[in-house]
């Protein structure tokens, strides 16, 4: 069974239809709801979850009963959207948009394991300005010594179970961008081995599964 968090509604968008308060956990510019907004938005992770914890039957692409169990809530969540939608009568002149973040590829649950991410930036021995790490590690440098830092993170393959390093011109020949003009775009990637996550959070999985 999936952990009762992940099957949690995003209520904003129903609450904002059907009532003239401020909706529990919404910003709005100013306080004392009275009117429903022009925009309100929502986020469903169940689906998410039930990929990463139970993902797909082994050698196929068939959902397991938790990941079919996921898609069924978010579709039942979405169903409450348009009755709230309908009950207020706004439905016909709302437009409603359904937009995923990423993807998921299929996961071996026997290859899942979580690495502590913090000798990834260690390893660089560069200046890291920031890290960002889940199922890879993004790591932007206070200063350009990329080369250095790669020639490093490549000592500790076998530590940080890496997979493959992207930098300098692959960045951009693989459409990440390029660090020197947009500082949006990490300096180094470090993509892990399947199945690894640079995390210790009990809390929070999110596999190195994007595609």
């Amino acid at each position: 069974m999936l952990p009762s968090s992940s099957l949690t509604t995003s209520t904003l968008p129903i609450q904002t239809c059907s009532q003239a308060s401020d909706p529990e956990h919404s910003e709005v510019q100013s306080k004392g709801l009275i009117i429903t907004p022009a925009l309100s938005g929502g986020n469903f992770q169940a689906v998410n979850i039930a990929q990463k914890t139970h993902g797909y039957k082994n050698g196929s692409l068939d959902f397991t009963t938790e990941l079919l169990q996921a898609v069924d809530f978010v579709d039942a969540s979405f169903g409450k959207v348009v009755a709230a939608l309908k009950a207020k009568k706004i439905y016909d002149v709302t437009l409603v948009i359904i937009a995923s973040k990423h993807g998921q590829a299929p996961i071996d649950l026997s290859l899942f394991r979580k690495i502590n991410s913090k000798p990834a930036p260690a390893a660089t021995e560069a200046n890291v300005s920031s890290v960002t790490t889940d199922g890879i590690a993004l790591i932007f440098l206070s200063q350009f010594t990329v080369a250095a830092a790669v020639d490093n993170l490549n000592r500790d393959r076998n530590t940080l179970q890496i997979q493959d390093i992207i930098s300098r011109e692959r960045l951009t020949y693989l459409g990440y961008g390029n660090p020197k003009t947009n500082p949006a775009v990490p300096e180094i990637i470090v993509c892990p081995e399947l199945g690894i996550i640079y995390t210790t959070s009990k809390s929070k999985i999110a596999g190195n599964m994007e595609g």
